[in-house]
C-alpha cells in the first residue's frame, strides 16, 4: 500500500505502523465482510481466503450499498472489504459512513475495473 493511500485510508502519517493489522494476525479466527453486489466476487474471495489458515478467515457477505451501511453501524467484523463500485454508491461513500460511525476495524477498498482515477 503506497503511503498516499495509507493516509486517505486510515488518517495515518507516512510510514505509520497500523497496529490495527498487526493485532488481527494474532488472532486465531479473524471475522471478515465482503461488501459487494456480485456474488461471483464473493464466490472467489471466499476461495482465496479460504487457503488462509491460520488465522483462519470467517468471510460473511452483503450485496447493497445499505447492507453494507449497517454492518458498518453494526460493527460487528474485524476487517471490511469494499468494492468499489456498488450499484448507485461508491466504497468511497461507505467508507465516510464508516468514518461517521467512527469505525476502528480496518477498511480494504476493492475494485475489479483498472481504472486510474479510482485508484487515485
Amino acid at each position: 500500500m503506497t503511503q498516499a493511500y495509507h493516509r486517505l485510508l486510515f488518517n495515518a502519517p507516512p510510514g505509520a505502523r497500523d497496529f490495527r493489522f498487526e493485532r488481527l494476525s494474532l488472532r486465531e479466527k479473524i471475522r471478515a465482510l465482503l461488501i459487494d453486489d456480485d456474488h461471483g466476487d464473493f464466490v472467489v474471495t471466499k476461495a482465496l481466503l479460504s487457503q488462509i489458515t491460520h488465522p483462519e478467515i470467517e468471510l460473511d457477505w452483503v450485496s447493497t450499498f445499505e447492507e453494507g451501511q449497517d454492518a458498518i453501524a453494526d460493527g460487528g467484523y474485524d476487517i471490511y472489504l469494499v468494492d468499489y463500485f456498488l450499484e448507485d454508491h461508491t466504497g468511497l461513500d461507505l467508507l465516510r459512513e464508516a468514518a461517521r460511525h467512527q469505525l476502528q476495524s480496518p477498511v480494504i477498498m476493492l475494485t475489479g475495473r483498472g481504472n486510474h482515477e479510482v485508484d487515485l
